[in-house]
């Protein structure tokens, strides 16, 4: 589930993206595609829903799509083999995802261009899902482990790809976590 920029919500039974005001009333379809898995979407302003799109026309792939807010005109925007999470920048230029098991990616949200690699998750790492941009679009915060340690580590990074801020997650208890500096522990 995911808040469109209209105030309304936008959710997914699997192969279907409705819409649905937050009063509870009018539930609108987007997208369907039995055949396929419609998840991870986004609202881009007031303008563009982006999601990822599984097996849409029968490819055993997942790329980056973007429709119109009404559900209209989808555009395909990566040819990766599992491109997840994706999330606009705020001027709404860009589209961010994780080309799953490489690193966080960017592609134009007009579509005008191929995506480009702006972080490589670093060997033994792994990717713990979602990510979130700065309201002034200039950072990029995602969560990724070490695989072979329990530590989760929060990467901040500027806009031109150089690592900002790292922390530590250590310890979650009772649902409760602090981030702590790298090398603090």
């Amino acid at each position: 589930m995911s808040w469109a920029a209209d105030g309304s919500l936008l959710f997914s039974n699997s192969d279907r993206l409705l819409k649905l005001e937050a009063s509870g009333k009018n539930q609108t379809q987007l997208l369907a595609d039995p055949a396929a898995l419609i998840y991870f979407f986004s609202s881009c302003g007031a303008n563009y829903v982006v999601f990822s799109w599984f097996s849409h026309g029968g490819v055993s792939s997942s790329n980056v799509w973007r429709i119109n807010a009404d559900g209209s005109s989808p555009l395909k925007l990566t040819e990766g083999k599992s491109d997840i999470f994706p999330v606009c920048s705020p001027d709404q230029k860009w589209v961010y995802y994780f080309g799953v098991g490489r690193g966080i990616y960017r592609v134009p949200l007009d579509g005008s261009s191929k995506s480009e690699a702006i972080f490589s998750i670093p060997q033994g790492y792994i990717s713990r899902g979602q990510m979130s941009v700065s309201p002034d679009g200039k950072t990029i915060a995602t969560v990724i482990e070490q695989a072979d340690q329990p530590n989760i580590r929060l990467h901040c990074l500027n806009s031109d790809c150089r690592v900002r801020r790292e922390y530590s997650m250590p310890t979650i208890i009772n649902g409760a976590c602090s981030l702590l500096p790298m090398g603090s522990l």
